[in-house]
């Protein structure tokens, strides 16, 4: 994470959470939320030749200099050819006025999301370090920011994660870039900004090893162990602290709580952001927020392989199957789908159930058709009339969880 201007490119490319959106083979859109600060701007100049790229502008109109931000957002983003929309919102300038505008950005953010799109901020490195520092401060669970969460019907990627802010400023200054200062940013009354410009200075001086530590990509649970329905309150406790998830009182309880419902009830209990205790048959498990729906209008053309926000699409050669470099519509699930075997008509949902397909993992699952008609649910099952010799089926794997 050293600093090096062409760390931002870098970091772009190797991006898995942005690859859906990298051509024009989708009717997704990626946004750029654009402040109109150095870091947003770097990330706007970086993606500007995409397809169907969009910057999104959150105008709180409570600076001064609101009105003359969204017009120099506007400004830059049609000297790079990005289409560019302008959202206002408000917060009540009561309480914790950095909290509800942090709130009502995402929010308005969550507005301009069609299913399938996503969102990408400019958080990078030192906003890792900072926002863990002021977790544990705060009390919370030292987790940080992950690298993608879902937002309304898209995703937020954040794709500068592991790049240092002098990087991005040595980018800016190698492009001639030209931003906006928020003055609010030099507030120290604000946690944050106490932080930045107090705090990190002499923990990046005094435990450099620390800052690497606070700074380092957010680390997954422990997916893997599952826990009884049945289990006590500090078998409970113990299976969270393993995982490394905060071990509120409340949420142990309610755990606890949902472990007695009905069998056939698949209930979801948030223990930490991004994350959520899933009961199915039985047990609990870890699941990471759902990763994203296919984007609309991708194509599949067997024998190639699709990487998607969830998974990745694959082929297997079968006696019977798919034909070779025939196109296929790519779509999520709505509800009610039919698929006709050689064994009959089946629901999807049934064919869910019948192969035991967690909840989590079913809104995310790509269907196949041919133009109106379905004719394949990848591992579960295969249209009558998919009757090629020497064909493809195709093969789903979910990212984990």
């Amino acid at each position: 994470m050293d600093a090096d201007p062409d760390a931002v490119g870098a970091a772009i490319a190797a991006s898995e959470h942005l690859a859906p959106y990298r051509t024009a083979n989708t009717g997704a859109r990626l946004w750029v939320a654009f402040s109109g600060g150095m870091d947003s701007t770097v990330l706007l100049h970086a993606l500007s030749a995409w397809p169907r790229l969009a910057a999104v502008h959150v105008n709180h109109g409570v600076a001064e200099e609101s009105l003359a931000w969204v017009r120099h957002c506007g400004e830059i983003a049609g000297e790079l050819g990005v289409a560019f929309r302008a959202i206002e919102t408000s917060a009540k300038p009561t309480g914790n006025l950095e909290a509800r505008l942090r709130k009502a950005r995402y929010a308005a953010l969550a507005s301009a999301l069609a299913p399938g799109d996503a969102v990408a901020v400019a958080h990078h490195a030192d906003d890792q370090a900072e926002t863990r520092l002021w977790q544990f401060l705060t009390g919370r669970h030292p987790g940080g920011m992950p690298a993608t969460r879902a937002l309304a019907a898209g995703r937020l990627v954040r794709p500068l994660l592991q790049v240092r802010r002098a990087s991005i400023a040595g980018y800016a200054k190698r492009h001639g870039l030209r931003w906006v200062d928020d003055p609010s940013n030099a507030d120290l009354a604000l946690d944050r900004n106490f932080i930045r410009h107090r705090l990190m200075p002499l923990v990046q001086e005094r435990f450099p090893a620390t800052f690497k530590e606070l700074a380092a990509p957010r680390r997954a649970p422990v997916p893997t162990e599952t826990l009884s329905a049945t289990a006590q309150g500090h078998e409970v406790r113990a299976w969270l602290e393993r995982a490394g998830m905060p071990l509120a009182h409340r949420t142990v309880a309610e755990i606890r709580r949902q472990g007695l419902a009905a069998p056939d009830r698949n209930p979801v209990v948030r223990v930490a952001p991004g994350i959520s205790a899933r009961r199915h048959q039985g047990v609990w498990r870890l699941v990471r927020d759902e990763v994203g729906q296919p984007p609309a209008e991708m194509r599949a053309i067997p024998p190639t392989v699709l990487k998607l926000p969830a998974g990745e699409l694959s082929w297997r050669r079968a006696s019977q199957g798919i034909a070779a470099g025939r196109t296929l519509n790519v779509r999520a699930r709505s509800g009610g789908e039919k698929l006709h075997t050689a064994a009959g008509t089946r629901t999807v949902k049934a064919l869910f159930q019948q192969n035991r397909v967690p909840p989590w993992l079913r809104s995310t699952w790509p269907l196949l058709y041919d133009g109106d008609t379905l004719v394949a649910v990848p591992n579960l099952g295969l249209a009558a009339s998919e009757s090629t010799p020497g064909g493809w089926t195709p093969a789903w794997t979910p990212h984990k969880p």
